[in-house]
């Protein structure tokens, strides 16, 4: 297992580290040129936060016109008030990262100034090509709070691989990714919140990636198709938002392709498990309409076609529900911006 290493001592999962530590790069002009990258400038917060400048050239090629990213941040909780750092486990989720493999076209684990974890499944996924690693550089900065620099370090690249491929990447949380009190990048009224209950089969972690990728490959045609008709959700959202959701959203389409992409994983013997989303929208409408539009409008689709195998398998029903939700701040494009992801107990397909 790789460990992570932040400024003088070891992260351990369970244990804040000490901050500030002295003597971090305590310097006032930067330490490397900004001569090619995307550059980003965080002012301090508060009187426990410091002016930071970071530096990042995104890894990869550029994703194509309907390729998606998925960017996972380290298993940590930060509250950028003080800038303390609490790992909450030693790893990546091993079902998190597969259900990232079977979703996404490229999945991106940023090597954050002060840090560089990575566990043996990342590590692999690295050298097979299908995990990117961009490097963000702290060029100015002083006094540095640990919290703080993997927090706006994370950000960075974020924003960079934004930059270069508008509203094709989206940040991944699960139960183990970084959390960040008093998020300052959101919103309030100018998002939608899309919740998809017992929809999305995820692989399970003992599954060896090479099954998924298999999977994949075989069954892309239905995988494609699930994510042809969420996407179409999130135009049909932002497209309307003077209609009233029911009439925005069609849930039918959607059922028969995850009907679909349940039965493939079945009949493949995937040990999946089911999962329940909720996905972050960033919408291009103005926030007297947004509020006029969502506040309090939530609706609730059920999927028949697919609760009649849940049902049988789980006891559940399948359903999604959108409603009004936060946006991102420095976000002009419109789409998904943060994918949650829990998934259940219970596992099928062995």
């Amino acid at each position: 297992m790789r460990s992570g290493k932040v400024g003088f001592g070891w992260l351990k999962p369970g244990v804040p580290v000490a901050l500030p530590i002295p003597g971090v790069l305590d310097n006032s002009v930067p330490t490397t040129a900004p001569d090619e990258g995307f550059i980003s400038h965080f002012p301090a917060a508060n009187e426990m936060a410091t002016d930071l400048t970071f530096v990042a050239r995104p890894a990869g090629e550029p994703l194509g016109e309907n390729e998606r990213g998925l960017l996972f941040t380290m298993p940590a909780w930060v509250d950028p008030n003080v800038g303390g750092i609490l790992m909450n486990s030693d790893h990546f989720d091993e079902t998190e990262v597969r259900a990232a493999l079977l979703f996404w076209d490229r999945l991106e684990v940023p090597r954050t100034p002060l840090n560089d974890y990575i566990n043996d499944t990342i590590h692999n996924l690295a050298k097979m090509g299908v995990v990117q690693r961009t490097s963000v550089r702290l060029v100015r900065g002083a006094g540095v709070i640990e919290g703080q620099c993997l927090l706006q370090g994370t950000e960075t690249a974020f924003d960079a691989l934004e930059a270069r491929d508008p509203g094709r990447w989206a940040m991944g949380v699960g139960s183990n990714s970084l959390k960040v009190m008093g998020d300052a990048r959101m919103a309030p009224d100018r998002g939608a919140l899309v919740r998809l209950h017992n929809v999305l089969p995820v692989p399970d972690g003992s599954v060896p990636v090479e099954q998924v990728l298999e999977f994949k490959q075989k069954r892309r045609d239905e995988l494609l198709a699930l994510r042809h008709e969420l996407d179409k959700i999130y135009q049909r959202i932002d497209a309307a938002p003077d209609r009233a959701l029911a009439e925005a959203v069609e849930g039918d389409a959607l059922d028969r392709a995850a009907t679909a992409a349940l039965k493939t994983a079945l009949e493949f013997h995937l040990p999946v498990r089911l999962s329940d989303w909720a996905i972050k929208l960033n919408l291009n409408i103005g926030e007297a309409i947004t509020k006029a539009s969502l506040a309090g409008a939530a609706s609730h689709f059920v999927m028949p076609e697919l609760t009649a195998i849940v049902a049988g398998l789980a006891g559940a029903a399948s359903f999604l529900t959108v409603e009004g939700g936060i946006g991102l701040k420095r976000r002009p494009s419109a789409g998904p911006f943060e994918y949650v992801v829990h998934y259940h107990k219970e596992l099928f397909g062995k």
